[in-house]
C-alpha cells in the first residue's frame, strides 16, 4: 500500500520539522507533496499550494518553538488513495493537540490533500 507509506513519510516529515532536525525541507516538500497541494485545518485554508507549505509550517514553529508527533493510528479510508491519521502533537509552548488528518493522493505517489481537525487536549 503506497499510500500507507506516504502517511508514514508525512508523519516523519512533520515530526522532523517540528523537532528541528537538520534537513533540506524544501527538497523534502517537493518530493512528498504535489504542486496542487491544499492544506486546511479546522475548515481554514492554511496552504493553497505546495509552495506555501514551508512558510506555513515555519510560522507555526515560530509560535510554539518545537513539537513532536505521537501517531495513534493510520487507517485507510473507503476511498482510494486516502488515509486517516490520528496523532498527538505536543508543543513546547502551546500544549498538546489531538489531531485527526485526512491525507489524499490522487496519483498514489504524492500527497495533494491535508485536511486536519484538531483541538487542545
Amino acid at each position: 500500500m503506497p499510500e500507507l507509506n506516504l502517511a508514514q513519510k508525512y508523519n516523519k516529515f512533520q515530526n522532523d520539522f517540528g523537532s528541528r532536525v537538520e534537513q533540506n525541507y524544501e527538497e523534502l516538500i517537493e518530493s512528498l507533496f504535489a504542486p496542487e497541494l491544499t492544506k486546511t485545518a479546522n475548515g481554514q485554508v492554511l496552504a493553497a499550494d505546495r509552495s506555501k507549505l514551508h512558510d506555513q509550517l515555519s510560522s507555526i514553529r515560530e509560535m510554539v518553538d518545537s513539537w513532536n508527533i505521537e501517531v495513534k493510528y493510520i487507517m485507510p479510508s473507503a476511498e482510494d488513495h486516502k488515509y486517516v491519521v490520528r496523532y498527538l502533537l505536543t508543543t513546547d509552548h502551546s500544549g498538546t493537540f489531538d489531531v485527526m488528518t485526512l491525507l489524499g493522493s490522487s496519483d498514489g505517489i504524492k500527497i495533494d490533500l491535508i485536511d486536519e481537525v484538531y483541538y487542545v487536549v
